[in-house]
């Protein structure tokens, strides 16, 4: 497991608590908070909180809404997926107590979303 600086953990808890989510967005973080929390150490509530950071920043850097995801055909659904996880393994790897441990932290999130993609594909 990893050690995360806990006001950041904290703090990405209430961010999460405090955001009214769409059942489709809802559904998603819940996914990804669950699976991914607790692979890293994580409980899901912050997980949820970084996961939404992650949204928000791929949103602001396509100068869109994640609604729109849904919208896009299978190959950049993929892509926005991937730019995604980038950024939650970014703002999480900005939050490990000891940043030697970024190298594990990212093999761990790499098999993590790679399950999750998985299941996802499934649907």
């Amino acid at each position: 497991m990893f050690e995360f600086d806990s006001g950041a953990v904290r703090d990405a808890a209430k961010a999460y608590e405090s955001i009214q989510l769409q059942p489709a967005q809802e559904a998603l973080v819940k996914d990804l908070g669950n699976l991914v929390g607790p692979k890293i150490g994580l409980d899901p509530f912050p997980c949820r909180g970084f996961w939404l950071m992650a949204v928000r920043a791929w949103q602001v850097e396509h100068a869109t809404t994640a609604d729109s995801i849904g919208a896009m055909p299978p190959e950049k659904r993929a892509a926005a997926a991937r730019e995604i996880a980038k950024h939650f393994r970014d703002i999480v790897g900005k939050q490990l107590r000891d940043p030697r441990e970024q190298s594990r932290l990212d093999r761990v999130l790499d098999d993590a979303f790679a399950h999750y993609l998985a299941r996802y594909n499934k649907r």
